[in-house]
């Protein structure tokens, strides 16, 4: 059995994908929320500070959560022509956005790794410690750690475009669960508010550039060009719409209670919808 063979039930299960995204998910998450907690000492002293800690924390939690119940969950998901289109596009936009980061962290990467080899070693467990608690080793960490993440995303879009004909035939009377109905619910609300809000923030750049230009002499502020900026929150925006891809599809193919076995047929395996 070759490698390609061995990896493609990977590819065509949801379950398996799910958790795969989920480890990876958590393990990129756990370097953001403890330099969050570092840094936020200073708004616990504060209501309004404490409630924007948690709500921090409950957002970064959503998605992970979210990954966990559709692995746990074994209902039926019918995903529908024009979302499985969607889904092929979001792999390829998120998969080129995964490119174009890692081409830019390569060089970094190679030369902090590069000096590392050439330390002196000699003190033993010091220098082990020194290396492990240098703030460059664990950035890199943290930047390695988000990119499996999110190619183990692009992993469960291939996944759901690949979904099995059959199996969903097999499967077509069982509703899912009501905890992946709540988790989705919640990501498909919070990411849709996120996203409306990356919408308005991208449209405001140009005037609050504008302003913070007219008083830049004053303040002595050194702006950046407003296409950085603009090309800054466009990432941001594009990204994020990719993650709301995957429970919006979730919320739009679970089987209803109201809805017969026969309904919504899905596309043959691996096959390009028509």
């Amino acid at each position: 059995m070759t490698p390609l063979n061995s990896a493609l039930p990977w590819l065509s299960d949801v379950r398996k994908s799910a958790l795969v995204v989920f480890v990876a998910a958590v393990l990129a998450l756990l370097m953001p929320l403890w330099r969050l907690a570092q840094q936020a000492g200073g708004l616990r002293s504060t209501i309004w500070g404490a409630v924007l800690i948690v709500f921090g924390y409950v957002f970064s939690a959503i998605m992970p959560v979210f990954y966990f119940a559709l692995f746990r969950d074994e209902g039926t998901l019918r995903i529908p022509q024009h979302l499985r289109w969607l889904v092929l596009a979001t792999a390829v936009v998120f998969g080129l956005f995964l490119a174009w980061d890692l081409s830019g962290r390569i060089g970094p990467f190679r030369y902090h790794w590069k000096a590392m080899a050439t330390a002196d070693w000699g003190s033993g467990s010091t220098a082990v410690l020194g290396f492990v608690r240098d703030p460059r080793t664990i950035n890199q960490v943290a930047n390695l750690l988000g990119e499996c993440s999110d190619l183990a995303y692009v992993l469960l879009l291939v996944a759901f475009f690949r979904q099995s004909d059959r199996e969903s035939v097999a499967k077509m009377d069982v509703p899912v669960s009501g905890f992946l109905r709540l988790v989705t619910k919640a990501a498909v609300v919070a990411y849709g508010i996120w996203i409306a809000f990356n919408v308005v923030r991208l449209a405001g750049i140009p005037f609050l550039h504008s302003y913070l230009q007219s008083t830049a002499f004053t303040t002595r502020l050194t702006l950046e060009p407003l296409g950085h900026w603009m090309l800054e929150a466009a990432q941001m925006l594009l990204t994020q719409a990719c993650l709301f891809v995957a429970p919006y599809v979730v919320y739009n193919s679970w089987l209803r209670y109201d809805e017969g076995p026969d309904e919504v047929l899905p596309s043959p395996a691996g096959q390009l919808p028509t």
